[in-house]
């Protein structure tokens, strides 16, 4: 039987805390995914100072975290019993008490009369004894008191010693605690395990008692203290005890607790030290060596520092064998058309070539390899060493090998690896920069020790043809990881939908597979560590569940820039060096639009020297310019600094804007900055992490007001299957949508009344505005505008259910929904008697601008431009439109939206600017069948040689990127009289690569 024993100590609870938050952060680090093999009681011990002072109150303050911590157990089908005991804390004093107590206490021991003082002390103690019998502690005695669990005919009994009497609040009382031994003869031998519960050690206790607490330890499994603050375990042949750290419910960073969990089938303790990391706002768990109890010795599966960093995955605290999770991608060798996708047929090919350069991009998987090939030969029990530091590369080889080996083995000798035959050794290099000739000098004298040399390399230093791929490493035989097959991305994904406890697997499965397996490279997703984090995301949004979704996103983006902090500055300065950045950011933001996105080196040390004043910080200007240089968080050109990808720039902005907030600044002229401005740059960017850090409806509310503003008076898509005018209205009857149709006349009649309407409220804004009418640009700014703020309320809709209740989010789904109509009819005229005014308006546009600029007119040049011009449009217009809606519902259902446009007149006439619209959205998000019949059935119906061209440039693109049928590329051929070699040709770049797929998945 497994059991789960939660140690807590030195909480020193003065006033009221959020024991509600307190109890979720701690529930959600002691639940083990295997629990339900564990027995269905967790234990809570608690070894003293739960009180600051010893007063009700602060019981009362505890008891209500427990309540409320047992209830989240209750519903994860489990128990909490709770063992405790007092500490020098929870005797209520007076400050007179502590100053006499040392010296009374000390004289009345010398003189044997040291009983005679305890009764002062457990009248002292009463809050706490009151607080104790709630939870079947010290019932029978004021000093000492036992527990016994059962469970399967086993029993675990807990013994639980008052060693608080006679505690003076110094740091050294040490000799002067005292229990009367009668009260410790009281504990009895008993059939099962004894663990033992204490505030002191044994240390703490006048000699007359402290062998017989000493007894009492030998006695037991192990047993528990706290007192010191610290972290530690002792394991001599007194036994093993454990002490706990503090942990305070009013200061989580300061904050350590531990977990053991103790098999006693096997007799072995997993213990675990559990921590709070503030950039995952959680308690997170660290194993630590496993004890077995009855040799008392820690014990050591293995020398090697890899194995477990290799062998596992950590998912929520919880570990995973590597094996488990890891599926082989397809791997091809660079000159041959051989493919490899199992570790067997990978190991031959090292057997054989003996030096191996594993290469892609990066991202793709080449560490994960690494790990997989370190964990196939530690099973097969070689001698491997991981080399992933230069700094452990000198000019000496065998000062190099003696760094290397050190790193990796703890207690091996060196010797005894030298003395080892070749054919047992293999070393891993990952990471390295190959430029480096000290690098290249080990690598080519490590065939001389290793039977096998594997490397990783990148397809960029391949492509700049460095000395050091094309010449000094050249006898590398280069392996390419190609990626998954579908069939793969399957298995590898519902390995990891295994560790989820989730009654909908399936649909998670479907989801993903869906949402994010839909490109054939499989960009990033090959180490499990980071696909780990997006199966657990989408299984909590999928479950409604509130734990951590809310801050699962800004959770992962921020520990990505630590992270990279972390690799390219010591760890002292890692705050400061993320505080002067996003400060940065903010200061670049506060620039006028036109300069905000440049900084130079002189602004930037006025930054410095201001978050020096404002926050502390300590760091050198020099020395944070050089770390700018070496993470490339921003790029130098001439005197001025820009950040690397606005997704950092975005997300410190937001992260600023939200410490101000949180700081009770008012940033309300920013926000409303941001709004105004949020077609420019990366501004809607910056509202979207701004939602996500807010965590609150009151954003949305504010971006659906301005939406609804914004498109006040813009008249909506109409259309009839007979007459095409019909208006798709949707009505709330409670959660419902209904579907309302009107006739030709009341579509009039309405219609008659908008514009009217849209009129009168164009006359008040001339009165104000003084001029007569919306110019071009500036409608053309709001069609934007409303589209980045659909965005928004898309992302919000689809991926907030914890912070946005049913209503809210139906709120925003019906205004996405009316606003896509809109944005549609907006943009497509459809009251227009010529329907190929969208063309025609790109064309007199182009051919004015050659005109003012003097050119002679090229018909070819120009045709071109205005079928590029006009894609683009529509390409980015739908990518906008169908996004927005399939965020919120399915890539399907957004495509159904589509549907319903009309492709014909009331007099059957193509209508080539829906026709054309509905094309592109086939051809970027429907399955092949339906683009190819959509375009078969119309092209005949286009009239104009130029519309033709333009479908014909959209046929082509989907030949480029899609392995389209051979019996569709006739079927096209023939109706568009295109010649169809042309088609295959175009067809065939992409065609080649999904055969290897094919012939992969066959195999």
């Amino acid at each position: 039987m497994k059991y789960e024993i939660i140690h807590l100590s030195d909480l020193h609870i003065k006033n009221q805390f959020d024991y509600e938050q307190f109890a979720n952060k701690i529930y959600d680090s002691i639940l083990f995914k295997d629990s339900k093999y564990f027995f269905s009681k967790i234990i809570l011990c608690v070894t003293g100072d739960i009180s600051k002072s010893g007063k009700k109150e602060q019981f009362d303050f505890f008891d209500k975290f427990l309540v409320k911590l047992s209830n989240k157990l209750g519903e994860a089908n489990k128990e909490l019993e709770v063992v405790l005991v007092p500490g020098n804390h929870d005797i209520k004093l007076s400050l007179e008490d502590k100053n006499k107590r040392s010296g009374v206490i000390r004289k009345a021991i010398d003189d044997g009369k040291a009983e005679e003082l305890l009764s002062e002390d457990i009248d002292s103690m009463k809050c706490f004894f009151d607080f104790s019998r709630k939870y079947n502690c010290f019932e029978n005695s004021n000093f000492v008191s036992s527990k016994v669990i059962s469970a399967n005919n086993e029993h675990l009994t807990f013994n639980m010693i008052n060693t608080a009497c006679f505690s003076t609040l110094v740091k050294h009382d040490k000799d002067i605690h005292f229990i009367p031994k009668d009260e410790l003869n009281k504990f009895f031998p008993i059939d099962g395990d004894v663990i033992t519960l204490m505030h002191h050690s044994y240390e703490w206790f006048d000699e007359s008692v402290s062998d017989k607490i000493l007894e009492l330890c030998e006695e037991s499994i192990f047993y528990l203290y706290g007192h010191q603050h610290r972290d530690d375990v002792s394991i001599t042949k007194r036994g093993i005890g454990f002490i706990s750290n503090e942990i305070l419910p009013h200061d989580f960073l300061k904050s350590h607790f531990n977990i053991y969990v103790f098999d006693s089938n096997n007799r072995t303790i997993e213990p675990y030290i559990v921590r709070f990391n503030k950039y995952e706002n959680k308690f997170v768990r660290e194993k630590q060596e496993i004890i077995d109890v009855k040799r008392q010795k820690v014990i050591r599966n293995s020398d090697q520092k890899y194995k477990d960093e290799f062998g596992k995955i950590i998912v929520d605290n919880d570990e995973y064998a590597f094996e488990s999770l890891f599926v082989v991608p397809i791997m091809t060798l660079r000159n041959d058309d051989e493919t490899i996708n199992t570790m067997d047929l990978l190991a031959n090919i090292l057997e054989e070539k003996k030096l191996v350069s594993l290469l892609c991009n990066t991202g793709n998987g080449k560490t994960t390899m690494i790990k997989a090939i370190f964990n196939y030969y530690l099973n097969k029990e070689k001698t491997i060493l991981v080399l992933n530091d230069s700094h452990l590369i000198t000019n000496n080889f065998e000062q190099s090998l003696k760094n290397v080996f050190a790193k990796n083995y703890k207690f091996k000798t060196y010797d005894s690896f030298i003395q080892e035959a070749k054919e047992e050794k293999i070393i891993l290099v990952d990471n390295l920069d190959y430029s480096d000739n000290k690098i290249i000098n080990f690598l080519k004298q490590c065939e001389d020790v290793f039977n096998i040399v594997v490397i990783t390399d990148s397809n960029t230093i391949i492509d700049r043809n460095k000395l050091v791929t094309e010449g000094d490493l050249l006898d590398f035989e280069k392996i390419k990881i190609e990626g998954f097959s579908f069939k793969q991305r399957y298995e590898l994904i519902t390995n990891f939908s295994k560790i989820f406890d989730s009654s909908n697997k399936v649909d998670v499965i479907n989801k993903l597979v869906e949402s994010l397996m839909i490109e054939e490279t499989f960009v990033d997703l090959t180490s499990p560590e980071k696909l780990a984090v997006l199966v657990q995301k989408i299984i909590k949004d999928k479950l409604y569940e509130e734990r951590d979704t809310k801050d699962a996103f800004s959770i992962i983006f921020e520990s990505s820039i630590l992270n990279k902090i972390v690799d390219n500055i010591e760890q002292s300065k890692v705050d400061d060096a993320y505080t002067v950045l996003r400060e940065i950011a903010f200061y670049m933001f506060s620039k006028p639009l036109n300069e905000c996105y440049k900084i130079s080196a002189s602004e930037i040390v006025f930054v410095i020297k201001k978050c020096k004043e404002e926050w502390g910080v300590d760091i050198e200007s020099a020395k944070f310019l050089n770390f700018l240089e070496k993470s490339k968080f921003m790029k130098q050109e001439v005197d001025e600094y820009y950040f690397n990808g606005n997704s950092y720039y975005s997300f410190l902005i937001a992260k600023s804007l939200i410490i101000k907030y949180n700081n009770g600044e008012d940033v309300n002229e920013c926000i409303k900055k941001l709004i105004e401005n949020i077609c420019f740059g990366n501004y809607s960017d910056i509202l979207l992490f701004i939602a996500y850090f807010r965590n609150s409806y009151s954003f949305f509310s504010r971006v659906i007001d301005e939406l609804t503003n914004l498109t006040d008076g813009w008249l909506s898509l109409s259309y009839d299957k007979n007459d095409h005018y019909i208006l798709r209205r949707i009505k709330k009857e409670g959660f419902n949508h209904k579907e309302s149709y009107e006739n030709k006349t009341d579509y009039d009649k309405r219609i008659d009344y908008q514009e009217r309407k849209l009129i009168s409220k164009k006359e008040n804004e001339n009165k104000e505005k003084k001029y007569n009418d919306i110019s071009e640009n500036e409608e053309i700014n709001q069609i934007f505008k409303a589209a980045k703020m659909l965005e928004i309320l898309s992302k919000g809709a689809g991926g907030y259910k914890p912070i946005i209740n049913l209503i809210q989010r139906q709120k925003m789904i019906d205004l996405i929904w009316v606003t896509c109509y809109k944005m549609i009819y907006k943009v497509f005229d459809f009251t227009k008697e010529e329907y190929n005014s969208l063309y025609e308006d790109i064309n007199q546009k182009i051919r004015e601008k050659y005109e003012e600029k003097g050119k002679i007119y090229d018909e070819e040049k120009i045709n071109t431009l205005i079928t590029n011009a006009l894609y683009d449009m529509l390409s980015t217009f739908t990518l906008n439109i169908l996004s927005s809606y399939a965020r919120v519902f399915s890539t399907k259902n957004s495509i159904k939206l589509i549907d319903k446009i009309s492709d014909y007149d009331e007099n059957d006439k193509l209508i080539f600017d829906n026709f054309l619209f509905k094309a592109i959205c086939y051809e970027r998000y429907s399955d092949e069948q339906k683009f190819v019949t959509y375009i078969l059935e119309n092209y005949l119906k286009i009239e104009n040689i130029d519309q033709k061209r333009m479908t014909n440039r959209i046929i082509n693109l989907y030949l480029i990127t899609n392995n389209v049928k051979h019996t569709n590329i006739d079927k096209i051929s023939v109706v568009t009289e295109i010649n169809k070699q042309k088609l295959l040709l175009l067809n065939q770049n992409n065609r080649s690569y999904f055969e290897r797929l094919n012939r992969a998945i066959k195999i």
